[in-house]
């Protein structure tokens, strides 16, 4: 992707070394960047309509490694452990965010690298939260939705 645009550089500067040339390059290269980004979103959310339409739940299952309705209750009651720990990552991650009392003398330094680590905690906890409800609807429903499809209907199957 980045060759793409490595390249359109490389021939604005080859042509002349014109410097008001390489100034548009410059400043044209992030609109390509998400020219191209959109189009490779679309192209991704398609390919992932088109899964969903062929995609039978027993291959989705088999594709995750269950392969009898036994490790199907044993993922089940995995996720949802999953989940609740997702959950106590989120809600810890909030209060140490929140809470963060200065031990002794501490440099902004310090301090911003804790309240990143603490905001990493609660976004990974936020994360299983959604990925375990995720995967636990699609297998209370035994349908299968790709994971940017479910988000974009709100959480819905």
């Amino acid at each position: 992707m980045f060759a793409y645009f490595k390249k359109k550089f490389l021939s604005f500067w080859a042509n002349g070394k014109d410097s008001y040339k390489a100034l548009l390059a410059i400043l044209s290269a992030p609109k390509l960047f998400w020219i191209r980004q959109n189009a490779l979103l679309r192209e991704n959310l398609e390919k992932e309509e088109d899964l969903m339409r062929t995609r039978d739940f027993a291959d989705v299952l088999r594709d995750w490694g269950i392969t009898t309705e036994e490790d199907l209750q044993f993922a089940i009651c995995d996720r949802r452990r999953a989940r609740i720990v997702g959950f106590f990552l989120f809600l810890g991650g909030l209060f140490l965010m929140i809470w963060n009392p200065p031990v002794g003398f501490q440099t902004l330094y310090w301090r911003t690298l804790q309240g990143f680590f603490y905001l990493s905690l609660a976004s990974l906890g936020a994360f299983m939260i959604i990925a375990c409800t995720w995967r636990l609807q699609v297998f209370s429903k035994r349908k299968f939705v790709p994971f940017l499809v479910w988000v974009r209907r709100g959480g819905r199957i």
